[in-house]
C-alpha cells in the first residue's frame, strides 16, 4: 500500500507542479503568477512526511483559486480538479 500512495503522490505533485511552475513563470497577470506559485510549493511539500498535510492544503487552496480564476474568466473549471481534490484527500490519510 506504501508504494501505491508514493506512486500516487508523485503522480499529484508532477501533474500539478511541472504546469504550476511554467504558470509561475511565464504568466503576467500577478494572480495567476501566485496561483502558479502556490501550487508549485504545495506540489513539492506534498512529498515529505512532515509537510505533507501543508502540500495538500496549499495544493487545495490553489485548485480553489484556479476553479475561481476559470469562474470569473467565464469559463467552467476542468473537471479533472475534483480528481484531484479526492486524491489528495487520499494521500493525506495516515498510513
Amino acid at each position: 500500500m506504501g508504494m501505491k500512495m508514493a506512486l500516487l503522490r508523485w503522480s499529484i505533485s508532477l501533474a500539478l507542479g511541472a504546469p504550476a511552475v511554467t504558470l509561475a513563470v511565464s504568466s503576467r497577470a500577478i494572480p495567476l503568477m501566485a496561483i502558479g506559485a502556490t501550487e508549485a510549493m504545495g506540489a513539492v511539500l506534498l512529498q515529505p512526511r512532515q509537510t505533507r498535510v501543508a502540500g495538500a492544503v496549499l495544493l487545495a487552496a490553489s485548485l480553489l483559486a484556479a476553479s475561481a480564476f476559470h469562474a470569473l474568466s467565464g469559463e467552467r473549471p476542468p473537471l479533472a480538479f475534483l480528481v484531484y481534490f479526492a486524491a489528495l484527500g487520499v494521500v493525506v490519510k495516515p498510513c
